[in-house]
């Protein structure tokens, strides 16, 4: 299997979608999730940007590519989709339903659900460099850097909160570094299959999602014994896990 190699050292670069508001007029879904890289292959996936910047004829070269600023292109985003789905990467993304938390006690703590999305996706991180490197392999952590976010609040959540998770295989997370997406490309891909993500879940102005991009990320998704729900794909809060994903066709094709 292409994975299970021993002491393979990975990259995991996470980015988000949607706003963290409850009860406001903000998104209904908050979105976390990343790009699962062997530190063998960041380069040459790196590379794909650039060559999705060519097919897409993106005038300004330089500047890094955004899945929002292509919101006019239909045609655009299926083609990111596309390419990056031929890449050697894996993709994880949890997502929360914002109205369901509605009502219920939470926290305080401003960073509260932007922590509390993440742990799920760093358990689901941490269980596939697990298994499929025998607990020899080692992934650290890209966050994009973003004004709100505090480095120190999150490492201190990473290490008090989500390593003593009996449900995260600790031993396998690495160190946490905050970069903008500028200074790698690597975060524009995982801002492209975040933003895909986020398509399918949260209606537009007239009411509707669009899944078809996630449908061409199929290929990437972390699955465990075939099963992408809960793995590649976990939806939070738990009582919509199991009520609400019956309104979501869509993922029972991916």
């Amino acid at each position: 299997m292409y994975w299970a190699r021993p002491l393979s050292l990975y990259t995991f670069y996470i980015d988000e979608a949607g706003d963290e508001g409850i009860g406001t007029n903000g998104t209904q879904w908050f979105l976390i999730g990343g790009i699962l890289v062997r530190k063998d292959d960041d380069l040459s996936v790196s590379r794909s940007v650039n060559a999705v910047k060519e097919g897409i004829r993106q005038r300004d070269f330089g500047q890094p590519l955004h899945w929002a600023d292509l919101k006019r292109s239909h045609q655009k985003r299926l083609f990111l989709a596309s390419e990056f789905a031929k890449q050697p990467i894996r993709l994880i993304v949890a997502a929360i339903h914002k109205p369901s938390l509605v009502g219920k006690p939470r926290p305080a703590d401003k960073q509260w659900l932007y922590h509390f999305v993440t742990k799920h996706v760093l358990e689901r991180v941490s269980w596939l460099v697990r298994d499929e490197t025998e607990r020899t392999g080692r992934v650290d952590l890209v966050f994009e850097n973003r004004s709100n976010l505090s480095y120190s609040a999150l490492c201190d959540y990473v290490d008090t909160v989500v390593k003593s998770d009996p449900e995260v295989s600790d031993a396998v997370l690495g160190s946490i570094t905050l970069r903008v997406k500028d200074q790698s490309k690597n975060l524009q891909i995982a801002d492209a299959c975040v933003g895909a993500c986020f398509a399918a879940l949260e209606p537009n102005e007239f009411g509707m999602t669009d899944d078809s991009y996630v449908q061409l990320l199929r290929p990437i998704f972390y699955r465990q014994a075939g099963s992408l729900m809960g793995y590649g794909l976990k939806l939070l809060p738990f009582d919509f896990a199991t009520d609400g994903q019956r309104g979501l066709a869509w993922v029972e094709r991916l």
